[in-house]
């Protein structure tokens, strides 16, 4: 499997009360596949998943993060939070809606979307027994991500 987190903090300290994150939702998602390792001469063998994506049932919207569930995030401009990790069979990457609100008043806030291609920033497949990690900027004039790859262990 591939292991996605995402952690999250605000651009700068006057950011921190005029943003909060609402959630962050994987698009159509495959969750049926066949795994299968093919021994060879090393110990490890090659393993390979073959995701279900013709059949329509097989893909999903999931929510990795809801504050509606969960509750919001204290964000702060000096560090990041760790807010969700999720296991994912591995293959192409999914969209990444990040859905924010802004504090425009006391009584009023405006709610905004964003999706993220994750190819578009560099990482185009999530690979078997990697971790993925996408670090989340919220400011009030834009939203950066930063992808991470390691090693998962």
């Amino acid at each position: 499997l591939s292991l996605v987190g995402f952690r999250v903090k605000a651009k700068s300290s006057g950011d921190v009360d005029k943003i909060d994150l609402h959630s962050i939702v994987l698009k159509n998602v495959v969750h049926k596949g066949s795994f299968s390792v093919v021994a060879e001469t090393s110990a490890a063998g090659l393993p390979e998943w073959t995701l279900d994506r013709d059949d329509l049932s097989y893909t999903k919207d999931i929510v990795v993060f809801d504050a509606g569930e969960i509750g919001e995030i204290d964000l702060s401009a000096d560090y990041y939070s760790s807010i969700a990790e999720i296991l994912i069979i591995p293959g192409l990457t999914h969209d990444i809606e990040i859905e924010y609100r802004l504090h425009v008043t006391e009584n009023k806030m405006i709610t905004e979307k964003a999706v993220i291609k994750p190819a578009e920033i560099g990482i185009a497949e999530w690979l078997i027994g990697k971790r993925y990690t996408y670090d989340l900027v919220l400011g009030v004039d834009d939203i950066e991500i930063i992808p991470a790859l390691d090693e998962w262990k």
